[in-house]
């Protein structure tokens, strides 16, 4: 985003008036005074300050990409029980919040939003988006077992709905869920009798994780979010 925009979205002034204050030498980005147009920034990554003030974007929506590694817990609140939270692992000064879940020990895909609307679009069962995962276990699936990984499963009560699953590799295999129950698939792989060893989520809906590495996140564009959810 160019600064002078990036200026006047958090409510500095004009986009006239805030490329003046660049010009007058006001503006510094991490913590480097920044007098010539043109100079673009990452809303969340880059430090802007305007007279000694730190800028943010913390009032308008947004819609974080993130590789959640093993070890981090969905959650916002810190808790030295349970492992280091999205809080400490994510450099947001603003309150954004996890959309879905992965478990501790489970990795890949995580979005992230402070719009309320978006995350209920995105997270909804009523919606259907697919989430699907690359899951490695421990031994080849025989074509019983992955007959019945295919089926309904009756989980805390409740009637899952019916999954896609494809072999990638020699144990690694390809699900699609239309629905996210807690530790779904983990729990699916438990009741045919075979552990998961690894599971990486690589796309939620329309959204993948595409070449994003353990610990990395991008910022999507959030109407462009929100056009290619309308569509689908």
């Amino acid at each position: 985003m160019r600064l002078h925009v990036f200026l006047a979205k958090s409510g500095i002034a004009s986009r006239r008036t805030c490329e003046e204050y660049i010009r007058r030498g006001f503006v510094t980005v991490n913590g480097k005074k920044v007098t010539a147009m043109g100079v673009t920034v990452e809303p969340g990554k880059d430090v802007v300050e305007y007279k000694h003030r730190v800028v943010t974007l913390a009032q308008l929506p947004r819609l974080i990409a993130y590789y959640k590694p093993v070890g981090v817990v969905s959650t916002m609140q810190r808790s030295q029980e349970r492992g280091k939270s999205l809080s400490e692992a994510l450099p947001f000064p603003e309150r954004l919040f996890p959309i879905g879940r992965l478990d501790k020990n489970s990795e890949g895909l995580l979005l992230l939003t402070n719009d309320g609307a978006l995350a209920l679009q995105l997270s909804h069962p009523r919606y259907e988006h697919e989430k699907e995962y690359e899951v490695t276990v421990a031994r080849r699936l025989e074509p019983n077992e992955l007959e019945r990984l295919r089926q309904p499963f009756s989980l805390d009560g409740y009637r899952t709905k019916a999954a896609q699953i494809e072999p990638v590799g020699e144990r690694t295999y390809r699900i699609i869920l239309h629905e996210g129950r807690k530790r779904q698939i983990r729990r699916m792989c438990e009741k045919i009798g075979v552990p998961v060893l690894r599971l990486i989520r690589v796309r939620l809906g329309p959204f993948a994780l595409g070449t994003l590495q353990p610990g990395a996140w991008h910022e999507l564009d959030i109407q462009q979010a929100q056009q290619v959810l309308a569509e689908t």
